[in-house]
């Protein structure tokens, strides 16, 4: 009697542990796919004609319309730039980050992070930087970049970070 009592304690145990840990795991974060990246305006600052300094925003901007394209960006912007008008807004997102930009890098990297339970998509660039020692005088442009990704809920706030790494 005591060993049948002793097997069936360890079969419950055995069920209890096997059944116990069948559940999905909780994400709370998953990268995201940049399904296109479009067209980069770059200009030097001083002859910038499609975007003035005053557009500069650090910060990277969601667009879930057309209308919302058209109502942020000028008229000979989006005649230059027509892809941004060529977005699916029932399906997608628009990311736009305009930034003044050195271009003293060697190679850059996107990558871009849900966290769910926040509500925040982390936009991240990485920039390899080119180390030399030659001394030039660094010319100062503004650069606007686009991303188009799956449809993000309106609630989400993103958050832009940068890294750098040095190359010889």
């Amino acid at each position: 009697m005591k060993q049948c009592m002793y097997w069936l304690v360890l079969l419950c145990c055995v069920l209890l542990t096997a059944t116990g840990c069948q559940h999905d795991p909780v994400v709370y974060a998953e990268r995201i796919e940049i399904v296109k990246e479009l067209p980069v305006y770059c200009s030097q600052l001083d002859s910038s004609k499609l975007v003035s300094a005053d557009e500069i925003n650090w910060e990277t901007i969601a667009f879930q319309s057309e209308d919302e394209v058209k109502t942020y960006f000028s008229e000979a912007f989006l005649q230059a730039y027509p892809d941004y008008l060529k977005v699916d807004f029932s399906k997608y997102t628009l990311l736009v980050r305009t930034y003044y930009d050195f271009r003293d890098y060697e190679k850059r990297a996107f990558s871009l992070v849900k966290n769910m339970e926040e509500k925040i998509l982390y936009f991240s660039i990485y920039t390899e930087n080119v180390v030399s020692d030659n001394p030039e005088p660094e010319k100062v442009y503004i650069e606007r970049i686009a991303f188009v990704v799956e449809k993000l809920d309106k609630d989400y706030s993103i958050k832009t970070t940068c890294s750098v790494g040095a190359s010889e």
